[in-house]
């Protein structure tokens, strides 16, 4: 714990469900995928020190489109989003 708190710790889950975390319901993807969003949901409840995001990939980047999306949520200075989708033209987030 002292190690999060002195540095900087994270725990980043990547999918690539539909950059919308399935929401857009026009892939056919495995259920477990879509439940590790939940999983860094809680633990950003529980882990308070750690930066916790979950980003969801369309399935259609490319990797160096991929790769610059997950550098650029790393680097996010705003650490009360959790959840962030990338289709090919949109960085969105989840609203309730």
């Amino acid at each position: 714990m002292e190690t999060a708190i002195a540095n900087f710790s994270c725990f980043i889950t990547v999918t690539r469900l539909d950059g919308c975390f399935g929401l857009a319901q026009n892939s056919n993807y495995s259920p477990i995928s879509g439940g590790l969003s939940g999983l860094t949901k809680s633990l950003n409840q529980e882990w308070q020190p750690v930066y916790c995001r979950a980003i969801d990939l369309c399935q259609d980047l490319d990797p160096q489109t991929a790769t610059n999306s997950i550098l650029a949520e790393m680097h996010d200075p705003n650490r009360y989003l959790t959840e962030v989708g990338y289709t090919r033209d949109l960085r969105s987030t989840l609203v309730i």
